[in-house]
This record gives structure tokens, C-alpha cells and sequence, in this order.
């Protein structure tokens, strides 16, 4: 604002004077166009010219007989010529303070890290089923049955290895989605077919089925499924005659502890006699 102001007098000043100037200017013309009177600018009236009187050498002073007085010739006033330079007064130039501003600099954004995990799918290569070679039956030492019980009709009873029943997958059936159970029966001469062995479910129902129908097991191998899942439960077996009921060995109890690691039991009769 204070140098504004400034500016706006110096700038008033220099406008007067012009105009003053040219006030003069105008002034001058009109007095030599004697529009109007010069005032105290008019020159002096005629002054009548004086005589002069000169003494000769011996004391005599001659006449001088005045002559005309010349009039002055009227000359025009000099034309005062008057230059105007303007002066101009450079106005100050604003000068902001620059603020620099900070520089942007580039901030790199975090890299994503991806760690990418390997999935194996396993896919099982098919295996032939194996077949199931039993060392030829030793024939155990004679038992005789408990007083007031005869043995089992049909030719002789039947009994189980020590080491019966074993549990494993079941091989025949891949794809976890069976149970039951499967063996062989053999005699003192080797493979029996044709022999029926039951197996009695936790409902007390029961399934049957004859040695020799299931190969896989060997050439007396026999297969009773339970269920189309692995399940834990408690079952048994036991050969008995053809008639499906007559008793030849004791129930064998199988428990199965539901895994499809474990959904196969092995039970292997062998016959005494």
C-alpha cells in the first residue's frame, strides 16, 4: 500500500507541471497574436532620443539640430518555444519471495513377495493285486473237546492261527470305500474250497460266503464285505456246515478301528483233521 501511495503523487506531481507548461505555452501565443494585452510583459513607451552637446577645442559647443526621431520598428516578442520531456518514473516491481518448494522424490512402494507353495497330487500308479501265498498249514496238536461237548460235525473242526486276525487295507478294494473281511481255509493237504464260513454282524444279522469264490486271497480265499466305509465295529467269524448253522470252528471276534489303513481283516482257518 506505501508504495502505491508514492507512486500516485510523483505521478499527480508530473501531471500538474504538464499541464502548468502547457497553460504557459498557450499563454505566449495569444500574447504575440495580441488576442490579449502583455500587461507587465508590454515593452517600454517611446523614449524621446537625447541631444547631445559637444565642446570644440576652443570652448565653443556646436548645435546639433535634433533629427527625427526614428520609431522603433515594432518587432514580434520572440516565441519562447518550450520542450516537455516527460519523465516517467519506473513504478518498483513487486518482488515476491520465492518459496522453493521441497522436491518431490520418488518413494519406492514395498515389492510384493509371493512364495508360492508346491502342491503334489498324488496319483497312485496301479499295482497288480498281489496274491496272498500262505506256507503250507502245520498241523497243530490234538485237542480234545471239553468234557460233555462233542466236537463239530462235518469231518473235523477248524481253527485260527495265533497271529490271525491282521489288519491292513484292504487291496482288493482301492478308494477307501469298503470293509469286511477275507482269508483263506486250508487243510492238512493244502487249499479246502467249498467250505462256508458266516460272519455275524453287531445287529446279529448274518452273511455267509464259500471258500474258493474270492481268488484274490488265494485258491481257497474267501471275502464277506461289511460295509461301504471304514467304520468301527465288532464282528464275528466261524466255518460252519452247509446248512449255514451247523458250528465247525468257535467265533473269531474282528474289531475294526474305522481307518481306511485298517479296513481289511485277515482271518485264516486252518482244519485240525
Amino acid at each position: 500500500m506505501g508504495q502505491n501511495s508514492s507512486n500516485e503523487v510523483f505521478n499527480f506531481i508530473s501531471v500538474f507541471f504538464i499541464a502548468l507548461s502547457a497553460l504557459v505555452c498557450a499563454l505566449s501565443l495569444m500574447i504575440s497574436g495580441n488576442v490579449i494585452p502583455a500587461g507587465p510583459l508590454e515593452p517600454a513607451t517611446d523614449i524621446p532620443a537625447s541631444t547631445l552637446v559637444f565642446a570644440d577645442y576652443d570652448g565653443q559647443f556646436p548645435e546639433f539640430t535634433p533629427s527625427d526621431t526614428i520609431e522603433p520598428t515594432e518587432e514580434a516578442p520572440p516565441t519562447a518555444t518550450f520542450t516537455i520531456t516527460p519523465t516517467w518514473t519506473e513504478l518498483p516491481t513487486n518482488t515476491g519471495t520465492a518459496t522453493s518448494s521441497p522436491t518431490p522424490t520418488d518413494t519406492p512402494m514395498p515389492s510384493a513377495t509371493f512364495t508360492l507353495s508346491p502342491t503334489w497330487t498324488f496319483t497312485p500308479s496301479p499295482s497288480e493285486t498281489p496274491t496272498i501265498t500262505l506256507p503250507p498249514p502245520t498241523q497243530p496238536p490234538a485237542q480234545n473237546p471239553p468234557p460233555g461237548q462233542n466236537p463239530p460235525p462235518g469231518g473235523g473242526s477248524f481253527t485260527v492261527p495265533p497271529s490271525f486276525p491282521i489288519y491292513r487295507d484292504a487291496f482288493a478294494h482301492p478308494g477307501c470305500e469298503w470293509q469286511g473281511i477275507g482269508g483263506q481255509v486250508n487243510g492238512p493237504n493244502g487249499p479246502l474250497p467249498g467250505i462256508t464260513l458266516k460272519v455275524t454282524l453287531p445287529d446279529n444279522t448274518t452273511l455267509t460266503a464259500v471258500s474258493g469264490t474270492a481268488p484274490s486271497y488265494g485258491q481257497s480265499g474267501y471275502e464277506i464285505a461289511v460295509g461301504n466305509a471304514p467304520a468301527p465295529g465288532t464282528y464275528q467269524v466261524q466255518v460252519v456246515g452247509a446248512d449255514g448253522t451247523t458250528p465247525l470252528s468257535g467265533p473269531i471276534t474282528v474289531q475294526f478301528p474305522g481307518t481306511c489303513e485298517q479296513n481289511l481283516a485277515l482271518v485264516n482257518f486252518i482244519r485240525l483233521q
